[in-house]
């Protein structure tokens, strides 16, 4: 039984948005409606009106609809007033931000609407160069919108894909990140393995430790890097925020991806047929994530392929990883390696902190114990 009230609805609005997903394991895609019409749209938000869960996050990968103009998500904010006012709500626009301006920013604020803003290492390097030069010789319309962002009051989450370019220049990103006045978080996307964008090896745990370093010592820092804090509190036992260390991802993550044909999937990277879990014409939202038969097959596949998991010193801290990081032929996590250096530098990191020792007990004696202003307000609830 799924004990989290929080339902996330990744809405796939346009078939084009599940291609523009970083990083999607797409075989087979609905390839029939573009967009989902005014009644797909009244029905599922009516079936989510009445589904179990009293709070609901929307994500709505948003660059072509956006194109179309904001009558369709006007629509969607009708019926979402009409229909959820039972419930606790919230809504994300994932796009590139060179489509943000001051009528999108005024319909955001209007209709509890944020913004997930998409950027590439392209950019990002060019912004690294101009602040270790003090001067901008790369205008960029996109960091002209963050600008503008802030100066509505507006907070937004930067969404990037973990890159080997990154590596060389990983203080440099970090303070990047610093030089955003308006961000409240980072979502650090692992590449799958079929990706041609596919890091050489040791890359991943280059990233990861070298922001872990800045970050967790950092007692100024205003924003959370997810993946960070969702390693942390793995490896301290508590519950994380992001669902690539999940247990039982199958069972425990609350996630339906709609697409415009009203097919719905258990997660962004398994857009597939053997994948589907139903339709929005005909099941509702709760037998969509509870005591679903797709879903609980696709969960028997994923415990057979994590058997040699079991015996891994970081399995209680890993549980196997993303299951679609995983080779079908070697049954083994393309990451693995990775891994197991993330966490063992991160225990490292503890131990010298006194807040873990070699038998991974946990001694945080009080507040001060972490330097990380926002790690501290994730775990300071469990302890204090």
């Amino acid at each position: 039984m799924i004990k989290n009230s929080k339902l996330l609805i990744d809405w796939n609005i346009s078939d084009n948005d599940i291609f523009h997903n970083m990083n999607s394991h797409v075989d087979e895609i609905d390839t029939q409606p573009t967009i989902m019409d005014k009644a797909g749209v009244e029905l599922l938000i009516k079936k989510i009106g009445r589904c179990s869960f009293p709070i609901i996050h929307f994500k709505f990968g948003g660059g072509v609809p956006l194109l179309l103009g904001l009558g369709y998500f006007e629509k969607i904010a009708g019926f979402q007033k009409q229909c959820l006012y039972e419930k606790e709500y919230t809504n994300i626009f994932q796009i590139n931000s060179a489509l943000i301006n001051e009528e999108i920013i005024s319909f955001a604020k209007s209709n509890r609407f944020g913004f997930s803003i998409l950027i590439d290492e392209v950019q990002i390097v060019h912004r690294i160069n101009d602040i270790f030069q003090s001067e901008l010789k790369f205008p960029d319309i996109i960091f002209e919108k963050m600008q503008l962002l802030t100066k509505n009051d507006m907070k937004y989450e930067l969404v990037m894909t973990c890159n080997d370019v990154m590596i060389p220049k990983i203080d440099g990103v970090y303070q990047f990140f610093k030089s955003l006045e308006g961000l409240a978080s980072v979502d650090l996307i692992i590449p799958n393995p079929s990706s041609q964008s596919l890091m050489t090896k040791g890359g991943l745990s280059k990233i990861i430790n070298g922001l872990f370093d800045h970050w967790f010592n950092d007692s100024d820092c205003k924003f959370d890097i997810k993946i960070l804090t969702t390693l942390v509190l793995s490896m301290i036992g508590l519950p994380q925020p992001n669902c690539i260390l999940t247990k039982n991802c199958m069972r425990e993550a609350t996630t339906l991806v709609i697409v415009p044909s009203g097919n719905v999937y258990p997660c962004n990277r398994r857009v597939v047929r053997e994948n589907l879990l139903g339709n929005i014409a005909f099941d509702e939202i709760d037998h969509l994530i509870l005591n679903n038969f797709e879903r609980e097959k696709q969960n028997r596949l994923d415990l057979k392929m994590i058997q040699s998991c079991r015996f891994c010193q970081w399995y209680l801290s890993c549980h196997g990883g993303c299951p679609v990081h995983f080779n079908q032929r070697t049954r083994q996590n393309e990451y693995c390696g990775e891994l197991q250096s993330i966490f063992g530098h991160i225990k490292a990191v503890l131990k010298e902190r006194a807040i873990m020792d070699d038998d991974e007990n946990i001694f945080i004696n009080d507040e001060n114990s972490i330097a990380n202003q926002g790690l501290k307000k994730a775990i300071v609830g469990f302890y204090f």
